[in-house]
């Protein structure tokens, strides 16, 4: 279980996403954010992603592309993985 170590109150709002690596727009990973807030977001994830790694996640939610850092990963069920994100915020 993660300490709530939040600036920002989260809100349950799931909706669709894709993430991808930054620097190899070919790999997309469907799923779902799970919550949100201004400065993160937790996402459901059919992929292992690594602490530190930088994602970029696109969304109906957000007008443009939102670059964010993983800040944790816990296995949820055997095929999928909860992760929690830090936003960087603003447009690239």
């Amino acid at each position: 279980m993660q300490l709530n170590n939040r600036r920002h109150e989260r809100f349950n709002f799931p909706y669709t996403i894709e993430c991808f690596n930054p620097h190899n727009d070919e790999e997309i990973i469907k799923g779902i954010a799970i919550n949100i807030s201004v400065s993160g977001v937790c996402l459901y994830i059919p992929q292992k992603l690594d602490k530190g790694q930088e994602i970029t996640i696109r969304s109906v939610v957000y007008s443009c592309p939102q670059k964010a850092t993983v800040c944790w990963v816990e296995k949820h069920d055997n095929d999928y993985y909860k992760v929690g994100c830090c936003l960087h915020n603003g447009c690239s």
